[in-house]
């Protein structure tokens, strides 16, 4: 699915997986890049109790450029034409992914449906 936003992607690489700076917030990290250094990068933030969950819980009310969209328990998406971001909840992990490229914008829907594959792995 990665190559519907970024046709000729590397393979990717896991930039971070596991512990974070915040005591019970695991970060994973994952970012693809093209010969024309384009970037996509999907983030999962998992919290191991409801209390440190609230610490990550994303808060979009009364932010103007910001689209509610259906993925897992609740999603979001915004940016501009050349950087756009999805980020969803599903349990106690929050998914943020951004595309870095020309025309991002563009690629909302899909960038939703690589949020929802993520999603549904957690």
């Amino acid at each position: 699915q990665v190559s519907t936003v970024l046709p000729g992607h590397d393979s990717g690489y896991v930039a971070h997986a596991g512990g974070s700076l915040v005591a019970g917030i695991d970060a994973y990290q994952c970012s693809y890049s093209d010969s024309a250094s384009n970037v996509l990068t999907v983030v999962v933030n998992r919290a191991a109790d409801d209390a440190r969950f609230e610490s990550i819980r994303p808060d979009h009310v009364g932010e103007p450029d910001v689209q509610k969209v259906a993925i897992a328990d609740g999603g979001w998406m915004w940016g501009d034409a050349d950087d756009w971001k999805v980020q969803a909840v599903r349990g106690r992990s929050v998914i943020d992914i951004e595309l870095l490229a020309p025309h991002a914008k563009q690629k909302a829907d899909q960038l939703v449906g690589i949020a929802g594959v993520v999603a549904a792995r957690l």
